[in-house]
């Protein structure tokens, strides 16, 4: 029988998945003991989704420290073990699930808009819906083309 190996992965917050394998975000990787999925202190009866998150973050948190979770996505990835032996490459499409992003909701960007501005921006948003709805007649009308 063949076995896999469960993973974390990460990659600079705003990269993609592909990046796990560059050599900076390889030496974030970790190994999930006893697998994913079949690991009682991730899955089970009575495991919510946020207790689940929680003990995901602990686990990254006491591997790589505080800052990779204000810099890094990571994902869940399970691969073959014989291949990743070999290879030391987990592949893209192995990477299954997005576990982690960054908050970002601290970084607050104001954008002032005038209400001429504002009220333009729905008159065109009016005239899509009605030309997705009624055809480009409508679009035009509402438009006053």
């Amino acid at each position: 029988m063949r076995k896999h190996i469960a993973f974390l992965v990460f990659a600079p917050y705003g990269d993609s998945s592909s990046q796990v394998n560059e050599e900076k975000n390889k030496k974030l990787m970790i190994e999930i003991e006893g697998g994913y999925y079949n690991n009682p202190r991730f899955f089970g009866p009575g495991l919510s989704h946020s207790v689940r998150l929680d003990r995901l973050i602990s686990l990254v948190r006491d591997k790589n420290g505080e800052d990779v979770l204000n810099t890094h996505t990571f994902w869940y990835a399970n691969t073959l073990k014989d291949n990743y032996e070999k290879s030391g490459v987990v592949p893209w499409d192995d990477v299954c699930e997005c576990i982690y992003h960054p908050n970002k909701s601290e970084v607050k960007e104001s954008v002032e808009m005038s209400d001429a501005d504002f009220d333009n921006m729905w008159r065109n948003e009016i005239a899509m819906e009605a030309g997705m709805l009624y055809g480009i007649d409508a679009y035009n009308d509402i438009r006053g083309y």
